[in-house]
This record gives C-alpha cells, sequence and structure tokens, in this order.
C-alpha cells in the first residue's frame, strides 16, 4: 500500500493560474490547450517552464477527453489538444481538423485505484473482490479513458457483474477523483497522475498492472487553423524534451516511445 498527500488549497490556486477560457481569438503570442484532466498538473508545470523561456501567453481548459473532442468538433478554438487516448485525436484527424504530420504519443498514462481514507487497509486487486464497499467511482468509459480502463480492469478481473450495481459512472476522470476525495465513494479508479502529484491529507492507492487493460496511449495534435501559429508548434515540441518528460515521469506516466524532439529551436521566441 501506498500512502500520499491529497489536495491543500495551495495547489487549486496554483492551478487556477493556469486555467482560462480560450478567447475568440488566435494571436501568435498566445497558446489555447485543450488538456484531459489527467494531465492538468503535467501540463500547468510543463508550461510555466516554456513561459519562462518564450514569453507566450499560455491558456489551458481541462476536462475529459471526450467533452473536449466534442467542443473541438463543434469550432472551440483550441490551438492543441492533449487527450487521454489516441482515438479522440485520431477521429479529429479523419475529419480534416488537424495540421498534417502532428499527431504524436506525449506519454503512456497509469490506471490507480484510489481510497481517501487511511485506514482503509491494503488496498489491491482483493479490495475490490472483497466487495467490501458501496461505491467504486470511475469515469464514464465513453468520455474518459482511465473509466474505460477501470471497465477493462473490472472485466479482466471477472468482476464486472459481480459490482455492476456498485459502480457509479461520473462525468470524467477529474469526476471520479473527487466523488472518493469528498466521500462519495470508498473507492474509484482514477489516473496515477491523480495521486501522487497532490499534497496534504493521507490516503492510498493501488497502481494497477498493465496486464490488466488496454494501454493508456495518449496523445496530442495540433488543429488545422492553428497550423503557422509557430509558438504552438513549439510547445508541442517542448513536450518531448527530456525536461518535459522528466515532469510527466514524476508524476506516475510512462515515457512515450521515442518522444524525440525534432531538430532546431525548442522555444519560438517573440
Amino acid at each position: 500500500m501506498k500512502h500520499f498527500p491529497v489536495p491543500m488549497a495551495g495547489w487549486l490556486v496554483a492551478l487556477a493560474l493556469f486555467v482560462s477560457p480560450p478567447p475568440p481569438a488566435i494571436a501568435q503570442d498566445e497558446i489555447n490547450v485543450a488538456v484531459s484532466s489527467d494531465f492538468h498538473l503535467a501540463m500547468a508545470i510543463i508550461c510555466r517552464d516554456f513561459q519562462r523561456q518564450s514569453g507566450v501567453r499560455i491558456n489551458i481548459s481541462a476536462a475529459s477527453s471526450g467533452l473536449l473532442y466534442a467542443q473541438i468538433a463543434s469550432g472551440e478554438p483550441f490551438d492543441i489538444f492533449l487527450s487521454a487516448n489516441e482515438s479522440f485525436p485520431e477521429l479529429l484527424e479523419q475529419k480534416g481538423l488537424t495540421a498534417p504530420g502532428t499527431r504524436f504519443t506525449y506519454a503512456i498514462g497509469r490506471l490507480a485505484l484510489f481510497s481517501a481514507k487511511k485506514e482503509t487497509g491494503e488496498i489491491n486487486a482483493r479490495t475490490l473482490s472483497s466487495g467490501k464497499f458501496s461505491k467504486l467511482a470511475l469515469g464514464a468509459p465513453s468520455m474518459a479513458p482511465y473509466g474505460l480502463a477501470g471497465m477493462q480492469t473490472l472485466e479482466k478481473l471477472g468482476l464486472s457483474e459481480k459490482l455492476n450495481g456498485r459502480i457509479v459512472e461520473s462525468g470524467g476522470e477529474n469526476q471520479a477523483f473527487w466523488m472518493v476525495a469528498s466521500g462519495g465513494a470508498e473507492i474509484g479508479f482514477v489516473a496515477l497522475s491523480r495521486v501522487t502529484g497532490l499534497a496534504g491529507a493521507k490516503g492510498s492507492f493501488w497502481i494497477v498492472p498493465q496486464r490488466l487493460h488496454s494501454p493508456i496511449v495518449q496523445q496530442a495534435v495540433l488543429m488545422k487553423k492553428s497550423d503557422q501559429n509557430t509558438q504552438a508548434r513549439a510547445l508541442l515540441e517542448y513536450m518531448k524534451t527530456p525536461a518535459a518528460q522528466s515532469v510527466m515521469k514524476t508524476l506516475g506516466y510512462d515515457p512515450a516511445p521515442e518522444p524525440t524532439a525534432q531538430k532546431g529551436p525548442l522555444i519560438a521566441i517573440k
């Protein structure tokens, strides 16, 4: 069993500095990023470091990958989409909404079973099979890749039917986390990054073995309308650097296959 800190207000205030709704106009000196909620903290840190070097303004909007996909498909003015899977960026690519050749895998996500209570005891596969809980939270599988991985885990363990009446599907991974953190559910499937990057009260979690679900391949893509936004392109390249990859590793992500930056300047200085 691993113990970790659950969030203090300070973290939330810090994150808020990096979050604002996308403005109606696109400018070369700013970037509008749509990011899956699991990657919000990692992207906030990466953008902070990028901003220090480039001076560019970055607006981050975080939500479930499915919701962000729907917003982008309906015309929301984002420059970059960071999904928690490969399916939604690929669908946008098929619709002709992305800049050619820009889709890539930036990280491999890891799933965790989370309990906000230290006294829960050993938390692992036996926690699920024991049935000693009334609610198990997870993001809606159709919208949240981590919710889908959670359902796949239950199916692999032969528990999906047994626990069917106790599964509470939320809109996304973020909602699943807060449902558990607030006591609305005893346990829940969340991103490992969610529980390794926070500080505060105690909690416990089990890192779900990758053999129990499909790989959580997280992909990024540049939008077609932002093809000439050199700052947005530079940010995507920066995500492939050792510095950015180190942030992801610290927060519990596995490295993407060969996340090598292209030759040339990493930062487009104004």
